[in-house]
């Protein structure tokens, strides 16, 4: 059961760039105005290809204010005893609006994006939603 959400545009339209920028961090405790510790975030990416071959967006958190942060992870499948983790980059390779749903625990969000290739008339706006879950 959910006790509440908040969502927040943490990066306005704008032109990508070949490096990878980071949108407004998202507080946790500061943006939330609701009781309880949020666990889950739903990343809202409106995206406009233009001459770009891809958009990459990468999701970072934070659990000791924004000194340090982890980047999100994917685990495969188990095989011969190993799990092999690997730190995600979400690819858009398409115009569109993207939804991320991604569990996390931490205070901070570090959202950044970048383009590969000609940025001639491409765009990215981002949306965070965060809920207890």
């Amino acid at each position: 059961m959910s006790v509440g959400f908040l969502s927040k545009e943490i990066r306005a339209a704008a032109i990508l760039t070949s490096s990878f920028v980071a949108a407004t961090v998202f507080t946790v405790d500061t943006d939330n105005y609701y009781s309880g510790r949020k666990n889950q975030m739903l990343l809202e990416a409106d995206f406009t290809i233009g001459s770009l071959n891809w958009g990459e967006i990468k999701v970072e958190i934070s659990t000791d204010a924004g000194t340090t942060y982890s980047q999100e992870t994917t685990l495969g499948s188990p095989s011969l005893g190993y799990t092999v983790a690997t730190l995600n980059l979400n690819k858009l390779t398409a115009t569109g609006v993207y939804q991320f749903p991604i569990p996390f625990v931490g205070n901070k969000i570090k959202i950044s994006a970048k383009g590969d290739g000609t940025a001639t008339n491409s765009s990215l706006a981002l949306r965070l939603t965060v809920a207890s879950v």
